[in-house]
């Protein structure tokens, strides 16, 4: 998250009412300095689920994650 680290929802909705849109809507568009791209979290959260797959084929696994990550990949 970057800048945007240790901050509540309240102050960054506040402070950066834009982001907040763009992080909550606009993934592709959201831009924090020290924070990840939603194409760079694709990147990283794709490889992966593709090891958990391939570690547990034919069976179950469960991932978890934050809000904004799972979003962006399931999009």
């Amino acid at each position: 998250m970057g800048e945007w680290e240790d901050h509540t929802w309240h102050e960054l909705n506040v402070k950066y009412p834009e982001e907040m849109y763009n992080f909550n809507r606009r993934a592709d568009l959201w831009r924090v300095p020290g924070a990840e791209t939603a194409q760079q979290v694709v990147d990283r959260f794709i490889p992966a689920l593709e090891r958990v797959a391939r570690a547990h084929e034919g069976g179950t696994a469960a991932v978890f994650s934050h809000g904004m990550a799972l979003r962006t990949v399931l999009g």
